[in-house]
């Protein structure tokens, strides 16, 4: 149930944003692609193939607290934040645009699309930055890998004195 409801979740996502570039005038080729079907199927394939990577049993409704400390579930998670924050990165920037050519009352749809994206674009950093350390710390660990694999452990037993 997670999958699909991330996965409609990310569908929803690229239709806001495609919504938004309809009604922008002359959108730039990046925000073309950003807000493109390719990305999305990227964006899909990779959390799909990262989804079955995970040692998960059942779904869960507090997947990432319960299964966080995998790194398949950190870059399942790092997939989804990076592709929000492409995408609400581009609506920003179509709405900044819009900002300045309108006037008055005019500026408000465009500000508060330029507000929201702005706060969602954020989230999504907090949200890979805190993958990133979990993904870091079980790097360090080393239960990423076997010990003689591991480079952590290799390093400091190689080079300490």
């Amino acid at each position: 149930m997670t999958l699909l409801a991330d996965i409609a979740l990310m569908v929803g996502i690229f239709f806001l944003g495609r919504g938004v570039m309809k009604a922008s005038e002359h959108p730039s080729w990046e925000v073309q692609f950003a807000l493109g079907r390719f990305a999305l199927a990227v964006a899909l394939a990779g959390a799909m193939v990262m989804f079955t990577l995970i040692d998960r049993g059942v779904t869960t409704t507090s997947f990432m607290l319960d299964l966080g400390d995998q790194p398949a579930a950190a870059a399942y998670s790092m997939i989804q934040f990076v592709y929000y924050a492409i995408v609400l990165s581009a609506m920003a920037a179509l709405a900044a645009r819009q900002v300045r050519s309108s006037e008055g009352l005019q500026q408000w749809p465009p500000g508060a699309v330029l507000l929201g994206s702005g706060c969602g674009t954020a989230l999504s950093a907090v949200v890979i930055t805190m993958d990133l350390a979990a993904s870091w710390a079980i790097f360090r660990s080393g239960e990423l890998w076997p010990w003689p694999m591991n480079p952590c452990t290799c390093s400091r037993s190689c080079f300490s004195a």
